[in-house]
């Protein structure tokens, strides 16, 4: 391991404390209220951060708990068990994301989903079946895309490989990028292209000519039919001609999708690819402008997680917890280095408000939710094209800044946060001062020092309201909580990560 992912060791110049603690929490999950932060410091040794950072990164397949809580929703069917339109599967996930006790697997799909670019409305175009019924055709797409949701988050932390084959045949993306039209003769190449320039090797990696033979490596790679929409290898629709791709021949092969296996085990094996993918991870969990030390050291990673034919696989739990236990991590320079996306911003209110999943049944509602992200600019299941969505600054601009401070403004008042609800946070004394409330709302929405004049806006808020004429305590302590959960989360702060 070289110098920049060495891991880091606790010491009392650089301890584990709560401010790393945070800082992983939003980067791998959706951040952590202060009671959590506490449990994954624990000693502050380092025995207690190796044990949290394996905590977020070795999870299990399927998260039991979160499951029992989505079985137990009373908010319908349609979002819980069978969602059938577009909201109520984004709804669904970000159920999913808010309760996750595992939430790196909710994440790291939203990383593939980023990466595997599919968009609802083109799949919903080409679903045609049955004839004139167009909630069972919208239903129908919905299940495709729900089906290569639940693929990212199965394979997600799992190896490369496998990975890429899957989404290969995954029928969502034979239909986006038209590979089930690809047959020999007449070959079909926009998902020939995007497998090596978006989903593995990057921009100026390849010829045209690599284009054209990749593209007839992938004849065959199809649908049953039109009606049920599965994947099938047809094999006479297959190009059985010897292939040269990426300067490897690739010879014909019973079945032809023994070729497609080989394709992937081409790419894996260039260098940039395990590149391209480093930089990839690096830009979406530590910072947008990777140390190029950094990235050849997790490339490096990535290549050696090889099985027994010497063939790298890129194992990516493995290679996440190099990464999340590194130095590199948790250094000064990557806190607050990310703007979080629009799903990063409301998932972040919920877990860091601790709302659970009846009260946003109140005027927002879960699917409500995912309408109200596409406002601001990141609708699930609807990135603007194949190349996913553009991050960093643009998604700050005026219209999604106004519509992020609408939730924050919707979700702090009565019918969301309701008094009772407010109780569980000072349950002792409605009477709490001023100071413990800023700073406790300080620690738990913005996760690191306000600048003078925030604190001066916050504090004038919670004054004005203990000078309310006629107002009970409880009313005021009610009031400052709305208050300060609101402004909190329209500050420049609550927008990084």
């Amino acid at each position: 391991m070289g110098d920049r992912l060495a891991s880091f060791v606790p010491s009392i110049s650089d301890p584990w404390d709560e401010r790393k603690a945070a800082h992983l929490t939003r980067r791998v999950g959706f951040g952590a209220p202060p009671a959590q932060l506490t449990l994954l410091v624990g000693d502050g040794s380092a025995a207690a951060f190796n044990a949290a950072v394996e905590e977020q990164v070795l999870y299990p397949d399927v998260d039991a708990a979160l499951e029992a809580r989505l079985a137990a929703f009373a908010g319908g069917a349609s979002l819980t068990a069978n969602p059938t339109t577009l909201y109520t599967l984004g709804g669904h996930w970000l159920f999913r994301m808010a309760f996750a006790t595992r939430p790196l697997q909710e994440q790291l799909t939203l990383f593939w989903h980023d990466h595997f670019a599919v968009e609802f409305v083109k799949i919903r175009g080409k679903v045609t079946y049955p004839p004139g019924d167009n909630a069972a055709q919208t239903a129908k797409a919905t299940t495709l895309l729900r089906d290569y949701m639940e693929l990212l988050r199965l394979r997600g932390n799992k190896d490369f490989r496998t990975l890429l084959l899957a989404i290969t045949r995954n029928p969502a993306m034979l239909l986006y990028l038209d590979n089930y039209l690809n047959v020999a003769g007449r070959a079909q190449e926009n998902y020939a292209r995007e497998l090596m320039e978006l989903f593995s090797m990057g921009v100026n990696q390849y010829t045209e000519d690599d284009v054209r033979e990749l593209s007839r490596v992938l004849t065959g790679e199809s649908l049953d039919d039109r009606i049920n929409l599965g994947y099938l290898f047809r094999q006479p629709f297959h190009d059985t001609g010897t292939k040269n791709f990426l300067g490897q021949t690739v010879a014909p092969q019973s079945p032809g999708s023994l070729e497609t296996a080989e394709a992937v085990d081409i790419i894996l094996s260039q260098p940039v690819t395990s590149r391209f993918m480093a930089s990839k991870l690096i830009e979406w969990f530590v910072n947008p402008a990777p140390d190029p030390e950094a990235v050849e050291e997790l490339a490096a990673v990535l290549r050696a997680d090889a099985d027994s034919d010497g063939r790298p696989d890129f194992n990516f739990a493995e290679t996440l917890e190099v990464l999340f236990k590194s130095r590199y991590f948790y250094e000064d320079a990557n806190f607050f280095t990310l703007y979080k996306t629009p799903v990063d911003y409301g998932v972040n209110i919920v877990r860091l408000l601790g709302l659970t999943e009846t009260q946003l049944a109140a005027d927002v509602n879960w699917y409500g939710l995912a309408f109200l992200l596409g406002g601001m600019g990141m609708g699930l299941f609807e990135p603007p094209n194949v190349g996913g969505w553009i991050h960093g600054e643009a998604w700050i601009n005026s219209v999604n800044l106004i519509n992020r401070y609408n939730l924050a403004e919707r979700v702090a008042r009565s019918d969301i946060m309701t008094p009772a609800f407010l109780l569980a946070y000072f349950p002792d004394s409605p009477a709490t001062s001023n100071a413990t409330l800023l700073e406790d709302f300080r620690r738990r929405l913005i996760q690191r020092s306000l600048r003078t004049g925030e604190t001066d806006i916050l504090n004038a808020h919670m004054s004005s309201m203990d000078s309310l004429a006629g107002a009970t305590q409880l009313q005021k302590y009610n009031l400052k909580i709305w208050g300060l959960a609101h402004l909190l989360c329209a500050t420049a702060e609550f927008q990084m990560k």
